[in-house]
């Protein structure tokens, strides 16, 4: 019989760190010796598939030693490392552990640290499990240098290595199977307790039925992946929850001295976090095939998912249903749905920088083109461009940037979602159209050199890349517009700028040389001026004109009708300057018919 899968990893490591244990010294391992105990109550491989552990000496700024585990299966917790004591290790060591998703860049899910001496004379065990409640879903920011995160709070992370027990090697056990055992239980709602006694408990659960006499239960977590992401062992419903070990530990819950009323205490974390990741709490009766998890036995890996399910996690703002969201387990929401058009991820903060998607989507539902030849966009069914496309192409969309600058901006830059404004009471001018719905952008101020709100006009169906449109049947583009005036009788100058084939860094551009390589080109644009009254402009090919600032760009005589995109900016006073709010709005872009006289 092959030995456990957790004892196989632990001989691994102590191979792997052999080196360590040799520069720490040459004393025998029953001199004293640390062993760190790793478990969790995620999903392997779902939620994390890798730990990456880490020591480093005292005084020293960079890990000593390093290494990754990769994870299969729950059956391949817990990972114990041995760590020897000798004569670098004297003063204390930080030992961190980190689980992380798919490859690199990798999504750093979770963390926990300990700054802990390494004993002399025995062998002490130090368990540093790595607990959802420590996940970004739960922690709103991320601990401060010589703290840790335990139980969704931050706290120090010195250890004493007096308080730690002996290490006592565990014994094989079957996996916890947190998927067949929590069909079985009832949803309840967490919160503040008092206790017979009068002690006010922060967190708990009290008195129900659903705890029986002996409190011989399960406690599991419904996550809100919709809000947070996707986490968790997940139901063929779509319910998603994260168990929590019955422990004297604080990551655990236990049972409290209340007479004849039995109650529980859970981590204060799980009812601070009660509206934002977890719906409620689910009580489970303990079973012969489903005991009461003590933390003693991994926990089983859920059945292979890969899909999606909807949910809300997209802008409200949206006055058509134009957004649909999806949490997703290991997938794509367009694998399975071809009538998206566009889908986001939010990118999950990390020291790696942008890291991949962690579970939840928000994706632009497909519309058919417009009937209307010239119309570009209306408005209406969300920020999507209604042009009738090449063959083999998608609709462009719209969005919003600070091109190498920084600060407010509203709707955000990608990768948040453009969302149209939606007018309580339809705008417009006095004796004209009336107008629900515009691309409006506003800010308190950035810095930079432009603000910008803008569409392309097409793109690649295979990565979605933008591509050029030629509108040399048109004489040019119209719209109406409007804007807050930063000042009385001061209307507030918009740029509408048209990056087309000249201006382009891409190969073949009229802007790059053989002989210079790539030269920065300046696109063609026409500014107006939008004020406090709903006015239509219309802009023409002939009117465009490059800036008449010299910095070396290229200069051309015409404006070519092959365009990537069109954009309104505001100008703002550079990067080391904040520049004055502004708020303006576009509607009913449209192109614009050229006269018979025209070729």
């Amino acid at each position: 019989m092959s030995p456990h899968p957790s004892v196989l990893t632990r001989l691994l490591l102590g191979s792997a760190l052999a080196l360590l244990a040799a520069a720490c010294g040459t004393d025998t391992p029953e001199q004293g010796e640390l062993m760190l105990s790793v478990t969790t109550d995620m999903a392997v491989p779902n939620d994390i598939d890798r730990v990456v552990l880490s020591v480093t000496l005292d005084g020293e700024t960079t890990p000593y030693k390093t290494q990754t585990v990769e994870l299969a299966h729950g059956e391949d917790l817990p990972i114990t490392l041995a760590i020897q004591a000798g004569k670098r290790t004297t003063a204390p060591i930080t030992v961190r552990v980190e689980g992380r998703k798919g490859d690199a860049p990798s999504l750093l899910r979770v963390s926990r640290e300990a700054r802990v001496m390494v004993p002399k004379h025995r062998v002490a065990e130090l368990k540093l499990p790595l607990s959802w409640l420590c996940t970004g879903a739960n922690l709103s920011e991320v601990c401060e240098e010589g703290s840790t995160c335990q139980a969704g709070h931050c706290v120090a992370a010195a250890v004493a290595t007096a308080s730690l027990p002996d290490f006592e090697p565990s014994r094989a056990r079957d996996c916890y199977d947190v998927t067949a055992c929590v069909p079985g239980g009832t949803l309840v709602q967490v919160g503040p307790i008092t206790l017979r006694s009068g002690r006010e408990v922060p967190c708990g659960i009290l008195g129900t039925k659903l705890l029986g006499s002996d409190a011989n239960v399960n406690v599991v977590l419904e996550v809100t992946n919709e809000r947070v992401g996707n986490y968790g062992f997940c139901g063929p419903y779509g319910e998603c929850y994260v168990p929590l070990h019955r422990a004297a530990t604080a990551e655990g819950w236990h049972t409290l001295e209340n007479g004849d009323t039995p109650a529980i205490e859970l981590p204060p974390a799980v009812c601070e976090n009660s509206t934002k990741s977890i719906t409620r709490a689910v009580i489970v009766r303990a079973s012969p095939s489903c005991p009461s998890d003590q933390g003693e036995r991994p926990l089983c890996s859920p059945a292979e998912q890969r899909g999606c399910r909807a949910a809300p996690v997209c802008p409200t703002t949206s006055p058509e249903p134009a957004w649909v969201g999806y949490a997703c387990t290991d997938a794509d929401p367009r694998d399975d749905r071809p009538d998206l058009l566009k889908c986001w991820s939010p990118t999950a903060p990390s020291s790696d920088g942008d890291t991949p998607n962690d579970g939840r989507w928000c994706c632009l539902r497909g519309q058919e083109p417009s009937s209307d030849p010239l119309l570009i966009d209306d408005m209406q069914g969300g920020p999507q461009i209604k042009l009738t496309r090449p063959e083999g192409h998608v609709a462009g969309w719209w969005f919003a940037d600070i091109p190498d600058g920084s600060g407010d901006l509203s709707p955000p830059q990608e990768p948040s979602l453009y969302t149209y404004r939606q007018f309580d009471e339809p705008v417009g001018p006095p004796n004209g159209p009336k107008f629900h719905t515009a691309a409006c952008l506003s800010s308190t101020g950035f810095r930079g050199w432009q603000a910008l709100e803008g569409f392309f006009l097409s793109g690649t169906a295979d990565g979605y890349l933008t591509d050029v449109f030629d509108v040399s049947q048109y004489a040019g583009i119209s719209f109406w517009g409007w804007a807050k005036e930063p000042f009385p009788n001061d209307p507030l100058g918009v740029s509408v700028t048209f990056p087309n084939v000249q201006a382009s860094d891409r190969p073949g551009s009229e802007c790059i040389t053989a002989s210079k390589g790539a030269k920065r080109c300046d696109s063609f644009q026409k500014e107006v001026a939008l004020n406090g009254e709903w006015q239509r402009f219309v802009v023409r090919w002939e009117d465009l004109a490059q800036s008449e600032q010299e910095w070396g760009q290229a200069r051309f005589l015409f404006f070519k009708p092959q365009i990537y995109s069109v954009y309104f900016a505001v100008t703002g006073a550079g990067p080391d300057r904040m520049s004055q709010p502004f708020e303006f709005c576009v509607t009913d872009v449209r192109f614009e018919k050229k006269a018979e006289t025209e070729p």
